[in-house]
């Protein structure tokens, strides 16, 4: 009976060294999936940073265009410039008519 207890006992650490090795391989490809996320999380974070400035940038231009049209609108209309742009708009829209 000594004999299998022996057996047992010699195999046991032959099995936990397969057993530490593959969890080692685990942990290993864990730390190199979780290093590929980091690299890849700061990458993303840089381009979110360019979008939010591109997007403040444009929406401080679409905020001056917005003031240059409605400024252009009450000069349109205190000058009755307003008319005279549709008319033009008729004939031009007329001739392309005619013409084609």
């Amino acid at each position: 009976m000594a004999l299998p207890s022996l057996l047992t006992r010699a195999t046991r650490p032959s099995d936990q060294d397969e057993t530490l090795d593959s969890l080692s391989s685990a942990i290993a490809r864990q730390h190199s999936l979780s290093i590929n996320i980091a690299s890849e999380l700061e990458a993303q974070s840089a381009l979110l940073d360019e979008t939010d400035e591109a997007m403040e940038r444009t929406d401080s231009s679409l905020r001056r265009a917005s003031g240059r049209l409605n400024q252009f609108t009450r000069k349109a209309k205190d000058t009755g410039s307003t008319g005279l742009i549709v008319l033009l708009v008729v004939v031009l829209v007329f001739l392309i008519v005619l013409f084609k």
